[in-house]
Formats: C-alpha cells, structure tokens, sequence
C-alpha cells in the first residue's frame, strides 16, 4: 500500500486532499499533519512514499519544513510537492526547487491535476528505491568478491576481470534507471558542471533529443531567466546538496 504525507495547518484543506486522494488513488493510505514540526516527526516514522506539503504555515513554514526533510537522512529520498497560491511567482519556485521541492500545485487545486501530480512522484520514487537497492545489493556483491579476492589469494588479471564485471552491473543499473526516467511524465535531465545537458528524457515537440544532448541548459533560457537560472544552478554545485 502506498503512503502520502498531507501537510498543511487548515484542516479544511486537509479534508479535500484526503477525499481526492481516496477517490482517484487505488490502495492508498493517507496521513494527516498540521504543521510542519508534525509532518517531519511522521515522515520520519511512518516513511511515506510522497508528500503533499503546504507552503504558507505558522511557526514552520513549507519552505523550512522541505529544507528540514531534504536534509534529514531517514526522508531525503521522499519526493515532496509543494502547494503554492495562485499567485507564486517564478523566484519563489526557484528557492522551493533549490531546496529539494520535486513538484508544485497552485491553489485551488484541480484533482485531477493533484492526483496526476501524486501517480508521478509515486512512480519516481518507486524507480529510485529500486535504483538504491540495487546499488546495495551491488556493493555488498563487490565487498564479498573483494573479500574473497583477499582469502584466496588470486591473481591480479583476476580482480581486473571482477571488477569490470562489477562496473558493467553498475552500467546496466544505470541504463534501467534511464529506462524508467523515459517512461515518466516529468522532465528530468542531467547536467554537468559545464552546464551541458547530458541526458534528459523529453524534449520540447519542436526538438529531438539528439539536439539538445551536449549543449548548455541556459541555450533554452529566456535572457530574462539566464542570471536566475545560473545562479542558482551553481549554489547548488557549491552546496553539495540536490
């Protein structure tokens, strides 16, 4: 059964959300949180597949609260959408995006929109779990082999061999991971810090993937967006952090 995490301070919003979640969403469980202090505590416990989090609340608001679960090891991995009002301007989603928010929703909200949104960010984090654990799965298997390598004394042509073997596991993970992107109805991409994209899975319909792979995001910027968009493209390279 999957999980969502509501988030927000008015328990009629609260009441929506749950009943479009019941009605759109198959085997689906639905926990409620009135503040953001509340939300992370479940989060942390209950472990939940996605979030529904509200931006404007007293004490926590939704930008701390985000910040907070990204941060925390046990919820980084938990994709969060931020629910905004209507009249959220482009800087105030750039700041939600820098610190980890995955989607947004505009109040009102439309269920169709929202449980579109949700599928999503199900189907996303479905990948990326499998992704991690078979990651695991696969260090453990290179540990072992390391191990073994150690005990029995082989050759080094050997451990060469294993070790090409381990990297083409890790490429065949990789490729699934890509595969699964491909599939997804976000947009999502990999930049280097050149800011040349080096794979993303869709494309605007006057484009084709061939023609944006190897150039830079910013040849997409509009000029008014350009110092917006590369700012904040390089304080999350200098923080470390998604």
């Amino acid at each position: 059964m999957k999980t969502i995490l509501a988030i927000d301070d008015n328990k009629s919003n609260l009441t929506s959300i749950e009943a479009v979640l019941q009605d759109n969403l198959t085997n689906c469980k639905v926990l409620i949180a009135h503040s953001g202090k509340e939300g992370i505590e479940i989060a942390k416990k209950e472990q939940p597949d996605t979030i529904l989090l509200d931006i404007i609340m007293p004490d926590m608001d939704g930008y701390e609260t985000c910040s907070r679960l990204k941060e925390n090891k046990s919820t980084k991995h938990i994709p969060v959408i931020m629910i905004t009002a209507i009249d959220t301007n482009t800087e105030s989603r750039i700041v939600g995006l820098n610190i980890g928010a995955d989607a947004f929703l505009h109040k009102p909200i439309d269920p169709v929109e929202l449980s579109a949104q949700v599928k999503v960010m199900l189907r996303i984090k479905a990948a990326e779990d499998q992704l991690r654990e078979d990651k695991n799965v696969l260090n453990v298997q290179i540990e072992k082999k390391i191990i073994e390598l150690s005990k029995t004394n082989k050759t080094l042509q050997l451990e060469i061999t294993e070790r090409k073997q381990a990297e083409k596991d890790l490429k065949e993970s990789e490729e699934k991971w890509r595969s699964l992107t491909k599939f997804s109805s976000s947009h999502i991409s990999l930049i280097d810090l050149d800011y040349k994209i080096q794979f993303i899975n869709h494309t605007a319909p006057d484009l084709t993937i061939e023609q944006v792979i190897g150039r830079r995001f910013t040849d997409f910027v509009p000029p008014d967006y350009y110092k917006i968009a590369t700012d904040c493209f390089d304080k999350v390279v200098q923080s470390k952090k998604p």
